[in-house]
Parts: structure tokens; sequence; C-alpha cells
């Protein structure tokens, strides 16, 4: 069973950190929608601002890493793993609103959410 592997938590660990630096340069190089223009600095030196197509990328990649992670687990143990705690429920809770909800759905139908 890949879940109860000894390398699925690490690797599990890895992925919300690599997913947390990426958010991270996003927030710091990507303007507020409302922003006209935004250059930011790096180390000093102004940067080329957003990198949309490498954003979008990662949103999708660490969207369906999540989702597949949802899945093993329910395989796993059943829906009751996410039942079973509230931890648990807003994690799922996490990857099917803001992941799948947001990116694959919201956004390639354009809506206006805000």
């Amino acid at each position: 069973n890949l879940v109860e592997s000894v390398v699925f938590e690490p690797f599990m660990g890895f992925v919300i950190l690599a997913n947390c630096i990426c958010i991270g340069i996003e927030v710091e190089m990507c303007p507020p929608s409302d922003s006209i223009r935004f250059t930011p600095k790096i180390g000093g030196k102004e940067s080329a601002g957003c990198p949309e197509g490498l954003k979008n990328a990662w949103e999708h990649i660490f969207t369906l890493i999540f989702v597949l992670e949802f899945l093993l687990r329910t395989q796993a143990h059943g829906l009751a793993y996410y039942t079973a705690s509230a931890q648990n429920m807003a994690d799922a809770a996490l990857v099917w609103v803001t992941g799948v909800l947001m990116t694959w759905i919201i956004q390639p139908l354009q809506w206006n959410v805000g």
C-alpha cells in the first residue's frame, strides 16, 4: 500500500513545502489584480514580473498531486479517513475548493469571483 509506505508522508511534506515556496514566489513577483504597473525588485534588481505560464503550470501540477493524494488515501482508508478529524476534513476542503473548484472549474470558465 503506497499510502502506508515510509516515503509517502515525507514526499507529501516535500510537495507541501514546494507549494508554499511557489506561493511565496507568486506573492513576491505577481501583481495584485487591481495593480496597473508592478516591477518587483529581487536582490536589488528589477525582475521581469509575473511568470504567468509557470504560475499556471504549478497550480495545475500541485492540484493534481493533492487530488491524487486524496484518492490514494480514500482508496486505502475509505472516506472515513477524511471525516474522522477536523484537520483531515479541512485538508479535503482545501483540495476540492481551492484546488479543483478554483483551478479546474472557475478559472477555465472565467467566472469573476469577488
